[in-house]
């Protein structure tokens, strides 16, 4: 019995580090999707600002 319950708890233990594992590898990856979207809206900020400034500019021209 004492034998099984070892077993078991060395399996509950390698579980929950690959499920630790895995979480952080998810986590990082969100992470790194959001850093791309945050650098794509960021670009597309920033076109859109520089557009209306050349509006404004023309339209005082």
């Amino acid at each position: 019995y004492s034998l099984f319950a070892i077993r078991y708890s060395l399996f509950a233990i390698r579980y929950s580090l690959f499920a630790i594992r895995y979480s952080l590898a998810a986590t990082t990856m969100l992470s790194r999707l959001y850093v791309i979207i945050n650098s794509i809206n960021v670009f597309w900020c920033k076109k859109a600002i520089i557009v209306s400034l050349e509006l404004q500019l023309n339209s005082d021209i």
